[in-house]
Parts: structure tokens; C-alpha cells; sequence
């Protein structure tokens, strides 16, 4: 059973709304319909985020192809992890955990159209990098997190080829040595998460969906993550697109075609505004909605509605109304 109620006389002893086993649905996975975020969003002000260790170096940076995708872990000093709060978040604090590739269909790809970012001889390529952060209330434990609805959140990254000139990325040129499953390697460098091109710019979409992240052959189900689609893309060279396709999975097949699964989202997009259009709200007299972040609570891994719970005192009387809204799994 998903849902137990414990009544002793007239005092509710223990509710347990749902257990983990919920997660048995699979509805609303990563959303990957670039052209609906875009024209079907909902614009919203929000205070920038605040983030820390984004942009300072690292000491090293584990790499590890599982055989799904290539994981990369940032291992700061003092065991530090960059963290980020406001905009979406409202007050709740995440911290990275690790960040890896999501392959998507190259059709999709082909739909991206941002040149009002960057005017030059670009293409879009299906590569995304996700970084995975985790509430900070889990202490570091993603797999405590993963099984929480908003206890993980993801920052997404697309990523463009320019032809006119040359860029080098010292991350993706370490791919070639992670062709193989089971393949491992450290880099140093000197370059912080921003010096990557992985910028938290504030043109952003953001909405309630799934995680496509894959550590084993298990079902991309679980509680609701919170996802940020950045809208400026990192640059890369066509040389560090190649390593793409020179990447294996544990069967033979070559990690690009490793591509998750897509429906659209359980919340509404969002897009944050950008300075200019603050000034354009300014000039029309018209104030943008505030967005004060998602209503996160770190206390249910379950998809059903809350517990209404409504104590009225009559004649002396104590009287328990327990109205439970719960979906069926």
C-alpha cells in the first residue's frame, strides 16, 4: 500500500502519505522541446543567483565513462563544493555533486535558434552538460536526494560549434581518454567551472520535470527534479565535438545514441528576464510577476497531493476530518 493511517481514539498516531515504491510512474521526464520553452513560457523577475566556487579553480577533476554517459566529479579545497541559491531556488541552498553529458535527437538540434546571443557561424550540437546539485539538507548524499521530490536540481548546458575560429576546451579534449566503459582519468587545471564556458547567465528556463541520469540499467523514474535550462550555449571546437563520437557504451553502442527519453514537463516553463526587457516592463508601467522560487519540501518522496488535516472543536467534543487526495500507483 502507498498510503497508512494510524488512529487511536481520536488521535492520529502516524500518517505515512506515501513510501519510496511510489515512484512507480514515469510521467513528465527531462522536456527537450526547445521550441515550446521558447514561445510557451511564462516570463518572471527573479533576484540573480548567488553562487560560490563557480568560479575558482579546482584542484583536480575526476572523469569516468560508466558506460551510460562520462561523469565528472570537482574536487575543490577542504572538500568545498560550489553551491547556488535564489532565483528559482528562492532561499533553499544546492550544492554540486558531479556533472555529465545527455545526448538528445539531432533534430532537436536543429531547431536551436539563439543568434541574438552569439551572431557568429555556430551550430548546435546534441550534446548537453547537466550539473547535479543536491539540497544541501542531504548533506552530500545524492542517493538520498534522488529519491526526494526537488531534493535534486539540474543546471543544463547546450553547446554550439564555431567554425570561424578556433576553441579549445582542456575538458572535452580529455575525452580521448575515455573512449572505453570503465575508463578513468584525472585532469589539472587551473580553469574554474566558469572558464569552461559554463556560465549561469541570467536568461534562463526552469520547470518541475524528471532526471534522465543513468548509473545503472534502471528505470529513469523518481520524485520531481528541478531543472534550468541556460540559454547561452558554451563554444566548442569541431575537433572537441569529434571525441563525441569516439565514445563506447558497455554494449558496443557509441554513447551519442545513449539518447534519454522526452514528454513534457509536470510544471509550466518559466523564463527569467533579461535587463533589457525589466526596462521595457518599466517604460509600459507594467510590473513582471515575481517568481519566489518552488515551494520546496525536503519531507516527501511522493507525487500525491498533500494531507489535509482540519482539527474542529464541537460540544466538548473533539472531531478528526482526514481528507486524503493521493494518485494510485
Amino acid at each position: 500500500m502507498c498510503c497508512k493511517l494510524n488512529i487511536t481514539a481520536v488521535f492520529i498516531t502516524a500518517i505515512y502519505i506515501c513510501s519510496s515504491t511510489c515512484s512507480s510512474l514515469c510521467d513528465g521526464k527531462r522536456y527537450m522541446s526547445f521550441e515550446t520553452l521558447a514561445y510557451n513560457s511564462l516570463k518572471r523577475n527573479l533576484t540573480y543567483f548567488q553562487q560560490k566556487f563557480f568560479a575558482e579553480a579546482p584542484l583536480e577533476i575526476s572523469l569516468e565513462n560508466n558506460g551510460y554517459t562520462i561523469i565528472m566529479e570537482w574536487i575543490f579545497k577542504n572538500n568545498a563544493k560550489p553551491t547556488i541559491t535564489y532565483g528559482p531556488f528562492g532561499d533553499a541552498k544546492y550544492q554540486l555533486e558531479f556533472m555529465y553529458f545527455s545526448w538528445f535527437n539531432e533534430s532537436l538540434a536543429a531547431q536551436l535558434k539563439y543568434e541574438d546571443w552569439y551572431p557568429g557561424n555556430i551550430t548546435y550540437v546534441p550534446v548537453e552538460m547537466h550539473m547535479v546539485l543536491t539540497h544541501i539538507n542531504f548533506k552530500g548524499d545524492y542517493h538520498k536526494a534522488k529519491e526526494t521530490n526537488y531534493g535534486v536540481a539540474v543546471l543544463s548546458f547546450k553547446h554550439v560549434i564555431e567554425w570561424t575560429r578556433h576553441v579549445s576546451n582542456s575538458l572535452l579534449n580529455t575525452l580521448v581518454n575515455l573512449t572505453k566503459p570503465n575508463d578513468k582519468t584525472i585532469l589539472k587545471t587551473s580553469y574554474s567551472i566558469y572558464d569552461m564556458g559554463y556560465y549561469l547567465s541570467p536568461l534562463f528556463h526552469f520547470y518541475v520535470g524528471k532526471s534522465v541520469f543513468r548509473q545503472r540499467r534502471e528505470e529513469l523514474c523518481g520524485p520531481d527534479v528541478i531543472w534550468i535550462d541556460f540559454a547561452a550555449p558554451v563554444l566548442v571546437s569541431p575537433d572537441n565535438f569529434q571525441h563525441f563520437y569516439k565514445l563506447q557504451s558497455f554494449d558496443g553502442v557509441p554513447l551519442m545514441s545513449k539518447q534519454a527519453p522526452d514528454v513534457p514537463p509536470k510544471s509550466m516553463p518559466y523564463q527569467s528576464l533579461r535587463s533589457a526587457e525589466y526596462k521595457a516592463f518599466e517604460d509600459s508601467n507594467t510590473t513582471a510577476k515575481y517568481f519566489e522560487g518552488f515551494p520546496i519540501r525536503i519531507d516527501s518522496a511522493c507525487r500525491a497531493e498533500r494531507d489535509n488535516l482540519i482539527m474542529v472543536g464541537f460540544g466538548g467534543a473533539l472531531f478528526i476530518i482526514v481528507r486524503l487526495m493521493f494518485l494510485l500507483f
